[in-house]
């Protein structure tokens, strides 16, 4: 059948696109993005790298140098508690993946963990022991000097009290023993208590206390009826008294 003049022929219209369906061209919106899984994998391998690195450096510098000083020592161990946390945290993303944890991380790990404890615990204790045994610095001349003169007094004081205490015992023993053989005798010898730090007689009186470490001379003569007291202490200073010379007073005790 032939179309007439009057019945011009329509072209049919193709069918129209579904909305619904994808462009099949390319987008303009870039590439698409990884999922997280593989992002968090990439994390974990390059995690575990900078752990192994900093666990080996780590464990390299402890075993080539064993001996530092403090700072170097916090330093060490600085770089390997970062090993450690790097290599927990690659453990860590590894099991959000479901992938087993790397044996870098592992590694690294270890390494940090055995190099801070080896290299900070020695030093430390190295540093206490050396500040313990450190002797002490030698007094300076002035130092010396005050420290001798303080020495000096003490001593004086000390032999004075003893020496007034020691005569004012006989005198009240003489006027006790009146008219006998004892009277004004002063003991033979003097005691010092196993401290160092008293003098007393043999019957137990005591004479005065001693300054640290002071040694003691006392002699008599003349059938005990005189004697000499002289003290020494470690610095050098020295005092000496007897009954027959001048005893400087004491000095006054201060009330309460």
């Amino acid at each position: 059948m032939t179309a007439s003049p009057s019945d011009p022929l329509v072209p049919a219209s193709p069918t129209p696109p579904n909305a619904a369906d994808p462009p099949s061209g390319p987008t303009s919106g870039g590439p698409p993005r990884a999922p997280d899984s593989a992002r968090r994998v990439g994390w974990a391998r390059a995690a575990a790298v900078v752990s192994l690195g900093l666990g080996v450096f780590a464990a390299f510098t402890l075993v080539t140098s064993p001996f530092r000083d403090p700072p170097t020592a916090i330093a060490l161990a600085a770089v390997a508690v970062l090993a450690v946390v790097v290599g927990m945290l690659a453990r860590r993303w590894s099991r959000r993946t479901g992938r087993p944890t790397s044996p870098m991380a592992i590694t690294g790990i270890w390494l940090g963990a055995v190099s801070a404890f080896l290299g900070l615990v020695p030093t430390v204790l190295l540093a206490v022991l050396a500040e313990r045994l450190e002797p002490e610095p030698p007094l300076t001349p002035a130092a010396s000097a005050r420290a001798l003169d303080f020495e000096q007094r003490e001593l004086e004081e000390a032999a004075a009290l003893a020496a007034t205490r020691l005569i004012r015992l006989v005198d009240d023993e003489s006027s006790d023993a009146l008219g006998s053989e004892e009277a004004g005798v002063y003991p033979i010898r003097l005691a010092v208590t196993t401290d160092g730090d008293v003098l007393l007689t043999t019957d137990g009186d005591v004479l005065v206390e001693l300054p640290y470490d002071t040694r003691v001379r006392y002699e008599t003569w003349r059938d005990a009826e005189h004697f000499e007291l002289s003290l020494a202490g470690p610095l050098g200073g020295r005092a000496h008294v007897s009954d027959q010379e001048p005893t400087p007073a004491p000095p006054p005790t201060p009330a309460g």
